[in-house]
């Protein structure tokens, strides 16, 4: 399968929080969490793009990206394209 898939994690806004839902929620195993406490992408190949950890993420700082809108990436991320 040839899809164009980006999770997008902001760090900024990506507070460690308790639950880790983006972890528990997501049902291909995507993330990890890391030695800082925060999720980590562990395998992007495993991504459904069924978008739940964005959705479900208290601090939304989860974006999935389902195509090359990168214009959309870089406002996520607090930088003007």
């Amino acid at each position: 399968m040839n899809r164009k898939v980006t999770v997008i994690l902001n760090y900024e806004k990506c507070l460690p929080c308790n639950e880790l839902i983006c972890i528990d929620i997501c049902p291909g195993g995507v993330f990890k969490m890391g030695i800082d406490g925060k999720p980590q992408v562990q395998d992007i190949f495993s991504c459904t793009e069924c978008g739940a950890c964005e959705r479900m993420c208290p601090e939304n700082a989860i974006k999935v990206i389902k195509n090359d809108d990168l214009e959309n990436d870089f406002k996520f991320l607090g930088v003007e394209s």
